[in-house]
This record gives structure tokens, sequence and C-alpha cells, in this order.
């Protein structure tokens, strides 16, 4: 169950963080949902190295995923050819 809340995490920060750059929303998701799975695993890593609590719980790795899914949406929304 933890894996799907941080890939729907991930999603969720890809699209609203990617909605920053050009690009489809179908590579925002899935680069945020990409985000999400890293999230899963090196989500408690990366919190504690910031300096979060090690035991942050399901809502900071979600909010790690989040950012993760963001974070790439947004790289690959700057390297996305605009159409037109």
């Amino acid at each position: 169950m933890d894996i799907l809340i941080n890939l729907i995490s991930g999603a969720v920060g890809g699209n609203l963080l990617g909605a920053l750059t050009k690009g489809s929303g179908l590579i925002k998701t899935i680069m945020g949902l990409v985000g999400g799975g890293i999230g899963q695993f090196f989500g408690p890593d990366i919190l504690s190295k910031i300096g979060a609590l090690a035991e942050s719980g399901q809502a900071g790795q979600a909010g790690a995923s989040a950012g993760l899914g963001g974070i790439l949406a947004m790289v690959a929304g700057i390297f996305t050819k605009k159409k037109g």
C-alpha cells in the first residue's frame, strides 16, 4: 500500500510542478510516477539527510515522492521540444 501512495504522490507532484514547464501531460505523469517510485526506496534516506526525523512516517515519505516526481517532470519539460 505504501508504494501506491508514493506513486500517486509522485504523479501529483509531477503534474503540479510540471505545469511550470512545457511538455505533454503524459510525460509529466510518467516522470512523476518514476519520481514516486524513487521516493519509495530513497525517501527515508533523503529525509534523514536534510535533517528530518528518520521515522518521519508515510506523510514525509509521500512528500519526498511528490517533490522528486515534480523535479523529474520539470527537468523533462525543460528538455521537451515544443510542438508548433
